[in-house]
């Protein structure tokens, strides 16, 4: 991979504790019944 890297743009990571508060915090928010995913899926349909 290490060839590679100069054809794509370099890439800033984070950290999941710092930018969302956890990963509990991320389920919560996005991925439990109602969150930000079911409204996007929700959003698509419609």
């Amino acid at each position: 991979m290490a060839e590679q890297k100069d054809r794509f743009p370099q890439t800033a990571l984070f950290n999941v504790n710092d930018a969302f508060g956890g990963w509990p915090q991320v389920m919560k928010t996005h991925f439990a019944s109602g969150g930000e995913l079911d409204k996007l899926l929700a959003a698509g349909r419609g």
